[in-house]
């Protein structure tokens, strides 16, 4: 156990190194052509646990919070079910009044079986809309929200998957008109497809390695205004990643983790007119053209964390994209606490862009509380806890 336990220290100790590595180079240097799509409160990451080692979770190990990465995980959860509401104030350094908020939760019907849920809110503030000779026309709170529901099935002692359902509602200038042009609020229903492969290490609970895989938000494109031909692409999005953990003397667990990310969004491309010629295509044909015009579409999480006797844990991480998508580059830090039934967990992020402090994402914390229902009979670790006799496992 010991000996694991070393090659997870390494592992630990690799990640961090090479996320440096990643923070401080560009993935490809081209133009800048970030990808635009309705929603984009969908792609921010809603729990602490997850922000505090790099903005991944498709391949970490289950929590309250699987809704959102991954919900195959609640299959080899250890409590039979679990609730959890996460804050996020949301660029704070540029303007006051934006958050996120998030509740999820999940229960397992039986070995084979879960169900779980979700609701995300992004409050967008306060925002004056004016006319051309800047008088005061509206004023109005834009806010986005999105309700899932999810299943999730075993397929066999190592593998799941899920199916998430998804209704999206986004708010922005309710229903305000100028020059003609009359907006309204998008809506739109979307699906994920999820898997989810751990292997324990051993019989005696020595750990585990995991990999996980997840198509997110795969729905119709929407329109904010009565131009049917202005509709835009949700962030269907893409996510690979693995897990390694190790555990000594079942009190100290280190895990590694790696997550690739991309947005199956094709790229802008515009001609001679300005138009975006990407525009036209259908969900389907955008999701596979996005393949062959992604330069920079890829980013790159990487990730730590350590606990003590499940009480106390210790995250850091990194991600990175290329500059010609966006450009994001920070590192994360952040913690949990686990006492009885309460959960506790924190995150911070430090850009690590040319801009530094001046980086709207600088200082963005998260805060997230919860609570399990207990341990499931059917978990892994209920189910490892008996002595050997005779050379096999007793309860």
């Amino acid at each position: 156990m010991l000996r694991k336990f070393a090659v997870g220290v390494c592992v630990m100790g690799g990640i961090l190194f090479t996320s440096s590595v990643f923070a401080q180079s560009d993935v490809i240097d081209q133009e800048f052509n970030p990808i635009r799509v309705a929603a984009p409160f969908l792609t921010i990451t809603p729990d602490s646990r997850a922000a505090g080692y790099g903005d991944q979770g498709v391949a970490s190990s289950p929590d309250n919070n699987s809704q959102y990465w991954n919900p195959a995980k609640y299959i080899f959860a250890e409590a039979k079910g679990g609730f959890s509401f996460t804050y996020t104030p949301w660029l704070k350094n540029i303007i006051n009044g934006v958050s996120l908020s998030n509740i999820a939760g999940y229960y397992r019907i039986d070995e084979s079986q879960s169900i779980s849920a979700s609701l995300r809110y992004f409050s967008l503030g306060e925002v004056e809309f004016t006319d051309n000779t800047n008088t005061l026309q509206k004023q109005f709170k834009p806010n986005e929200f999105a309700f899932d529901g999810a299943y999730s099935r075993r397929l066999n002692d190592m593998l799941s998957s899920a199916i998430s359902f998804r209704y999206i509602s986004s708010n922005l200038t309710g229903g305000y008109t100028q020059d003609a042009v009359e907006t309204k609020k998008a809506s739109s229903f979307a699906a994920d497809i999820s898997l989810y492969y751990s292997q324990a290490l051993g019989r005696y609970n020595d750990g585990d390695v995991a990999f996980g895989l997840s198509i997110s938000n795969i729905g119709s494109k929407v329109a904010y205004s009565n131009n049917e031909n202005a509709k835009s692409f949700l962030p269907t999005t893409l996510r690979i990643g693995g897990r390694y953990t190790a555990t000594a003397s079942r009190i100290h667990r280190i895990s590694g983790l790696v997550e690739v990310a991309k947005l199956l969004v094709p790229t802008p491309k515009y001609d001679e007119q300005g138009t975006n010629i990407n525009g036209d295509k259908d969900v389907l044909g955008g999701i596979f053209s996005s393949f062959s015009d992604m330069p920079g579409g890829f980013s790159f999480s990487l990730g730590a964390e350590y606990s003590f006797n499940n009480l106390l844990s210790i995250r850091a991480g990194s991600f990175s994209e290329s500059k010609s998508k966006g450009d994001r580059k920070f590192f994360t830090v952040g913690g949990g606490l686990k006492y009885n039934l309460f959960i506790l967990d924190v995150s911070y992020l430090i850009p690590t862009s040319n801009n530094g402090t001046s980086n709207p994402l600088a200082n963005t914390f998260r805060i997230s509380i919860g609570t399990e229902l207990g341990q499931d009979k059917y978990s892994r670790n209920s189910r490892s806890r008996g002595r050997v006799r005779g050379g096999r496992w007793h309860r």
